[in-house]
Protein backbone atom coordinates (compact mmCIF):
# COMPACT_ATOMS: atom_id res chain seq x y z
CA UNK A 1 0.00 0.00 0.00
CA UNK A 2 2.82 2.42 0.87
CA UNK A 3 4.58 1.59 -2.40
CA UNK A 4 1.43 2.51 -4.33
CA UNK A 5 1.04 5.82 -2.52
CA UNK A 6 4.71 6.72 -2.99
CA UNK A 7 4.52 5.86 -6.73
CA UNK A 8 1.42 8.02 -7.05
CA UNK A 9 3.12 10.97 -5.36
CA UNK A 10 6.21 10.62 -7.55
CA UNK A 11 4.15 10.42 -10.76
CA UNK A 12 2.15 13.54 -9.82
CA UNK A 13 5.39 15.40 -9.02
CA UNK A 14 6.94 14.37 -12.36
CA UNK A 15 3.81 15.41 -14.24
CA UNK A 16 3.88 18.90 -12.74
CA UNK A 17 7.59 19.39 -13.32
CA UNK A 18 7.46 18.11 -16.91
CA UNK A 19 4.60 20.48 -17.78
CA UNK A 20 6.43 23.49 -16.45
CA UNK A 21 9.66 22.53 -18.27
CA UNK A 22 7.81 22.08 -21.63
CA UNK A 23 6.24 25.53 -21.33
CA UNK A 24 9.61 27.19 -20.65
CA UNK A 25 11.23 25.31 -23.58
CA UNK A 26 8.46 26.32 -26.00
CA UNK A 27 8.63 29.98 -25.11
CA UNK A 28 12.42 30.00 -25.34
CA UNK A 29 12.66 28.36 -28.81
CA UNK A 30 9.86 30.31 -30.55
CA UNK A 31 10.85 33.77 -31.85
CA UNK A 32 8.77 36.82 -30.94
CA UNK A 33 7.43 37.37 -34.46
CA UNK A 34 6.26 34.11 -36.00
CA UNK A 35 5.01 34.12 -39.62
CA UNK A 36 1.79 32.13 -40.10
CA UNK A 37 3.30 29.82 -42.75
CA UNK A 38 6.31 28.66 -40.69
CA UNK A 39 6.10 25.37 -38.77
CA UNK A 40 8.72 24.17 -36.33
CA UNK A 41 9.46 20.47 -36.69
CA UNK A 42 11.57 18.22 -34.52
CA UNK A 43 13.12 15.18 -36.23
CA UNK A 44 13.76 11.74 -34.78
CA UNK A 45 16.08 8.97 -36.01
CA UNK A 46 14.51 5.89 -37.62
CA UNK A 47 15.26 2.70 -35.72
CA UNK A 48 15.10 -0.74 -37.32
CA UNK A 49 13.04 -3.28 -35.42
CA UNK A 50 14.36 -6.74 -34.74
CA UNK A 51 12.88 -9.89 -36.28
CA UNK A 52 11.27 -10.66 -32.92
CA UNK A 53 8.62 -8.04 -33.72
CA UNK A 54 7.30 -9.98 -36.75
CA UNK A 55 3.59 -10.79 -36.52
CA UNK A 56 2.38 -14.12 -37.91
CA UNK A 57 -1.29 -14.23 -38.96
CA UNK A 58 -3.66 -16.60 -40.72
CA UNK A 59 -5.91 -15.42 -43.54
CA UNK A 60 -7.74 -16.28 -46.73
CA UNK A 61 -6.34 -15.37 -50.13
CA UNK A 62 -8.93 -15.10 -52.88
CA UNK A 63 -9.33 -13.57 -56.30
CA UNK A 64 -11.09 -10.22 -56.81
CA UNK A 65 -12.85 -11.63 -59.86
CA UNK A 66 -14.35 -14.65 -58.10
CA UNK A 67 -18.16 -14.68 -57.95
CA UNK A 68 -20.32 -16.66 -55.57
CA UNK A 69 -23.53 -17.66 -57.37
CA UNK A 70 -26.78 -17.65 -55.45
CA UNK A 71 -30.46 -18.30 -56.05
CA UNK A 72 -33.38 -16.03 -55.15
CA UNK A 73 -35.00 -19.04 -53.46
CA UNK A 74 -32.99 -21.49 -51.36
CA UNK A 75 -33.06 -25.19 -52.07
CA UNK A 76 -31.15 -28.26 -53.17
CA UNK A 77 -29.19 -28.01 -56.43
CA UNK A 78 -30.46 -30.69 -58.84
CA UNK A 79 -28.03 -30.11 -61.69
CA UNK A 80 -24.93 -28.00 -62.34
CA UNK A 81 -24.18 -26.92 -65.91
CA UNK A 82 -20.68 -25.48 -65.41
CA UNK A 83 -17.69 -26.51 -63.38
CA UNK A 84 -15.05 -24.52 -61.55
CA UNK A 85 -12.78 -22.61 -63.88
CA UNK A 86 -15.23 -22.53 -66.84
CA UNK A 87 -15.77 -19.23 -68.64
CA UNK A 88 -19.37 -18.02 -68.22
CA UNK A 89 -21.42 -15.25 -69.83
CA UNK A 90 -23.96 -12.93 -68.27
CA UNK A 91 -27.38 -14.61 -68.19
CA UNK A 92 -26.00 -18.12 -68.72
CA UNK A 93 -27.78 -20.92 -66.80
CA UNK A 94 -25.31 -22.21 -64.21
CA UNK A 95 -27.39 -24.59 -62.10
CA UNK A 96 -30.94 -25.78 -61.51
CA UNK A 97 -32.73 -26.29 -58.21
CA UNK A 98 -34.71 -29.38 -57.23
CA UNK A 99 -38.27 -28.01 -57.29
CA UNK A 100 -39.84 -30.67 -55.01
CA UNK A 101 -39.34 -28.74 -51.78
CA UNK A 102 -40.22 -25.39 -53.35
CA UNK A 103 -43.44 -26.77 -54.83
CA UNK A 104 -44.38 -28.21 -51.44
CA UNK A 105 -43.87 -24.79 -49.81
CA UNK A 106 -45.98 -23.14 -52.53
CA UNK A 107 -48.77 -25.68 -51.98
CA UNK A 108 -48.68 -25.04 -48.23
CA UNK A 109 -48.91 -21.31 -48.89
CA UNK A 110 -51.97 -21.78 -51.16
CA UNK A 111 -53.68 -23.87 -48.47
CA UNK A 112 -52.86 -21.23 -45.84
CA UNK A 113 -54.53 -18.53 -47.97
CA UNK A 114 -57.62 -20.71 -48.48
CA UNK A 115 -57.85 -21.40 -44.73
CA UNK A 116 -57.46 -17.71 -43.87
CA UNK A 117 -60.26 -16.84 -46.32
CA UNK A 118 -62.57 -19.46 -44.75
CA UNK A 119 -61.76 -18.19 -41.24
CA UNK A 120 -62.46 -14.61 -42.27
CA UNK A 121 -65.83 -15.64 -43.75
CA UNK A 122 -66.77 -17.43 -40.51
CA UNK A 123 -65.79 -14.45 -38.36
CA UNK A 124 -67.64 -12.09 -40.72
CA UNK A 125 -70.83 -14.14 -40.31
CA UNK A 126 -70.41 -14.17 -36.52
CA UNK A 127 -69.72 -10.43 -36.52
CA UNK A 128 -72.95 -9.75 -38.46
CA UNK A 129 -74.84 -11.78 -35.81
CA UNK A 130 -73.11 -9.73 -33.04
CA UNK A 131 -71.30 -12.79 -31.67
CA UNK A 132 -67.74 -11.89 -32.78
CA UNK A 133 -66.11 -8.58 -31.91
CA UNK A 134 -64.83 -5.99 -34.37
CA UNK A 135 -61.29 -6.84 -33.28
CA UNK A 136 -61.76 -10.51 -34.18
CA UNK A 137 -63.16 -9.53 -37.58
CA UNK A 138 -60.23 -7.18 -38.26
CA UNK A 139 -57.71 -9.83 -37.09
CA UNK A 140 -59.20 -12.33 -39.54
CA UNK A 141 -58.79 -9.79 -42.35
CA UNK A 142 -55.16 -9.18 -41.34
CA UNK A 143 -54.54 -12.96 -41.34
CA UNK A 144 -55.80 -13.13 -44.93
CA UNK A 145 -53.53 -10.26 -45.99
CA UNK A 146 -50.50 -11.87 -44.34
CA UNK A 147 -51.23 -15.27 -45.89
CA UNK A 148 -51.48 -13.69 -49.34
CA UNK A 149 -48.21 -11.77 -49.01
CA UNK A 150 -46.05 -14.57 -47.59
CA UNK A 151 -46.15 -16.91 -50.63
CA UNK A 152 -45.66 -14.18 -53.22
CA UNK A 153 -41.94 -14.82 -53.60
CA UNK A 154 -42.49 -18.59 -53.71
CA UNK A 155 -45.28 -18.42 -56.28
CA UNK A 156 -43.43 -15.90 -58.44
CA UNK A 157 -40.28 -18.05 -58.57
CA UNK A 158 -42.12 -21.04 -60.06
Amino acid sequence: MTKTISLLIISVFLAFTSCSENESRETASVPAEKPSDVFYVRTAPVAMSSLDDVIHVTGIVQSDTEAKPSFKTGGVIARTYVKEGDLVRKGQLLAQLDMTEIEAQATQAKFAVEKALRDRQRVENLYRDSIATLEQYQNAGTAVDMAKKKPCRLLNSM
